[in-house]
C-alpha cells in the first residue's frame, strides 16, 4: 500500500513537471563555476532545488536512525555489562551475609574496578576489612572512596571509626569535624567527636562540643538535662587538669562557674576546695567543705576534710566537727561511723568502739562495721569479739579499705572521684553501706510514726 501510494506521488511530480516545462519555456543561466555554465527552464530549477532538499531531509532523517540505533546498541551492551558486574556486587553481599570474608573480598575488589563510581561497594569492603581488625587497609578502601565524593558524611562516619579503631585519634578527630561542618546538627558525629576528647582528656575540646550537643538536644528536655549533667563533669575534669597544670585561679572560677550552674553537683564543691587547698588556703578549703556538707549532708565532704586536716596535722578541729554535728544529729548512724573510723585511725580505741557499738546496736548490719569492730577489739586485745566480728565480715576485702560505688555501673574504687573512671558518669560516688542506713532509718522513722498515730 505504502509503495502504491509512493508511486502515485512519483507520477504526479513527473506529470506536473512536463506540464509546467511545456508551458513555461524562460531559460536561466546557472553558473556551477566560472567555467561550468548550464542553461536550465525556471520549471527544471525549482524541480532540482526540491529534489536536493528532499534528499538533504532524507538522508538526515537516515543519519538519525542510524544515530538512536547505535545508542541503543551501546546501551543494550552497557547494561549487559553492568549486569555482570552488578552481579559480582550481588555476590559479594551474598559471601559478606554467610560470613566467607575471603570471597566478599574477591568480589567487591573486583566489582570496585569494573565500577569505581559506586561508594556503597567501597563501605561494604571496608566493612569486611573492619571485621578481619584490618583497620589499615579498611582505611586505604575509604579514602579512595573519599576523593570520589569527600562530602559523603555515610563514609566519613565508617571512616573516623576506622581510624579510631587503629588509635589514629587525630584523623578520627579531622574525619568527625569534617561530617560536623557538612551536617552542624549531626548528633552521631557530635558525640563521638566528644567521646574521642573524653577519652584523649582533652576536657576543654570536650566541653566545647557537649555545649554543641545540649545546642541540638533543647526539644527533649530528659535528654537535655542528661547531657547537661554530662557537660558539668567535663568541667570538672577540666578543672582538675587545670589544677595538675598548676592554672589554680584559672580552675577556681571554672568551679565557682559550675556551682552558680548547679549547686547540687558535689564534684564542683570537691574541686574548689582542692584549689583553695593548692594555693595554700586551707581555711576556705575547710570551710567550702564544711557548707557544703551542711546543705547537702554528702558524708564525702567529711572524708575529705578528714585527710586534710590530718595531713596538716589538725586532727582536733575535724574530732570536734564530727562532734559538733552528732550533738545535731545524735541519730545520723553514717556520720557516728565515720567518726568511730577516724578515732580508730587515730588510736582513740575506746572512743571508736563507743561509737561503732552505737552504731551495730541500732540494727545496722554491713561488713564495713564489722570490720572495723574486729579492729577495734583486736587493739584492746578483745579477741573473742574481734573473731566473731571478723567472721561477720569474712564477706569483706582483709585490708581495712571502705570502697566508694558507683551508683551508675556499680563498680567499687578506693578512691572518691567526681567522675565514675568505669563508666565515665559524674556525680554517681556513695558508700555502699549508706543506703543499709538509710533504709534502717527509713524503718525507725515508719515505726515512730505509727506509735504516734
Amino acid at each position: 500500500m505504502l509503495l502504491r501510494f509512493l508511486f502515485l506521488i512519483f507520477i504526479f511530480f513527473v506529470l506536473a513537471f512536463g506540464y509546467l516545462t511545456y508551458y513555461n519555456t524562460a531559460q536561466v543561466t546557472f553558473y556551477l563555476s566560472k567555467d561550468t555554465v548550464y542553461q536550465l527552464s525556471i520549471v527544471q530549477l525549482v524541480f532540482i532545488s526540491f529534489f536536493l532538499g528532499g534528499s538533504l531531509v532524507f538522508l538526515s532523517y537516515i543519519a538519525y536512525d542510524i544515530q538512536r540505533a547505535l545508542e541503543r546498541w551501546r546501551i543494550r551492551r552497557r547494561e549487559k555489562k553492568r549486569g555482570v558486574v552488578q552481579e559480582l556486587y550481588q555476590q559479594g553481599i551474598e559471601a559478606l551475609r554467610k560470613g566467607d570474608k575471603d570471597k566478599a573480598k574477591d568480589f567487591l575488589s573486583r566489582y570496585i574496578e569494573k565500577d569505581p563510581t559506586n561508594i556503597d561497594a567501597y563501605i561494604q569492603l571496608s566493612g569486611v576489612y573492619f571485621k578481619e581488625e584490618n583497620y589499615g587497609d579498611a582505611i586505604k578502601v575509604l579514602s579512595k572512596a573519599r576523593l570520589l565524593e569527600p562530602n559523603h558524611t555515610g563514609l566519613l562516619t565508617h571512616l573516623a571509626a576506622d581510624y579510631k579503631k587503629a588509635q589514629r585519634m587525630d584523623d578520627a578527630i579531622s574525619t568527625l569535624e569534617n561530617i560536623i561542618d557538612i551536617t552542624p546538627s549531626n548528633l552521631e558525629a557530635l558525640r563521638e567527636l566528644r567521646d574521642i576528647y573524653r577519652g584523649v582528656k582533652r576536657w576543654e575540646d570536650a566541653c566545647e562540643t557537649q555545649k554543641e550537643i545540649i545546642r541540638y538536644t533543647t526539644r527533649d528536655r530528659k535528654k537535655n538535662e542528661q547531657e547537661v549533667k554530662i557537660l558539668l563533669g567535663f568541667k570538672y575534669e577540666y578543672g582538675n587538669q587545670l589544677l595538675e597544670d598548676g592554672e589554680v585561679e584559672k580552675a577556681e572560677k571554672v568551679f565557682k562557674e559550675m556551682i552558680k550552674q548547679d549547686k547540687g553537683f558535689i564534684p564542683s564543691y570537691i574541686g574548689l576546695g582542692d584549689a583553695y587547698y593548692k594555693e595554700g588556703k586551707l581555711e576556705e578549703a575547710a570551710s567550702t567543705w564544711e557548707k557544703a556538707f551542711a546543705a547537702s549532708g554528702d558524708i564525702v565532704f567529711l572524708h575529705r576534710l578528714e585527710d586534710m586536716l590530718i595531713r596538716e596535722e589538725q586532727p582536733d578541729r575535724i574530732l570536734e566537727g564530727y562532734r559538733n554535728i552528732l550533738a545535731e544529729r545524735p541519730d545520723d548512724l553514717t556520720v557516728r561511723f565515720f567518726y568511730g573510723k577516724l578515732c580508730l585511725r587515730l588510736e582513740m580505741v575506746e572512743e571508736a568502739l563507743e561509737q561503732l557499738s552505737r552504731v551495730d546496736a541500732s540494727g545496722a548490719d554491713f561488713p564495713e562495721l564489722h570490720l572495723l569492730l574486729a579492729e577495734g577489739y583486736r587493739r584492746r586485745e578483745r579477741y573473742e569479739e574481734s573473731v566473731d566480728e571478723f567472721q561477720k565480715a569474712h564477706s569483706y576485702k582483709k585490708k581495712m579499705i571502705i570502697p566508694f560505688v558507683c551508683s551508675n555501673c556499680g563498680k567499687e574504687f578506693t578512691k572518691w572521684s567526681g567522675c565514675c573512671p568505669g563508666c565515665g558518669r559524674c556525680n554517681t560516688f556513695s558508700l555502699p553501706f549508706q543506703q543499709a542506713i538509710r533504709e534502717l532509718e527509713k524503718g525507725k522513722d515508719l515505726v515512730l510514726g505509727m506509735g504516734r498515730a
